[in-house]
């Protein structure tokens, strides 16, 4: 029997996972094309001013991109082996 309330969930989850490395990958787009980083004010600070800042932020944009994708790789995975499985 399959249980689909664990293929709706994995469902879910790849979606938003989607989502996320979607809207996540056009903001690291438009910050590396603009030069800008955001600091703790949620005010612009230029590439030249804050070297250190942009590129943390770029890294930290990379890292949750990759986690993103990976999570919503397993989560596909488990998806196709549910519906295989057919248990």
């Amino acid at each position: 029997m399959v249980n689909l309330g664990l293929i709706a969930g994995c469902l879910m989850v790849f979606m938003i996972c989607a989502w996320a490395v979607g809207s996540l990958g056009l903001q690291l787009r438009s910050n590396i094309k603009s030069g800008k980083a955001v600091d703790q004010t949620l005010s612009e600070v230029d590439k030249g001013d804050a070297p250190g800042m942009f590129g943390l932020q770029t890294l930290g944009f990379v890292l949750l991109i990759s986690a993103s994708a990976l999570i919503g790789l397993g989560a596909l995975i488990v998806l196709v082996q549910q519906l295989i499985a057919g248990d």
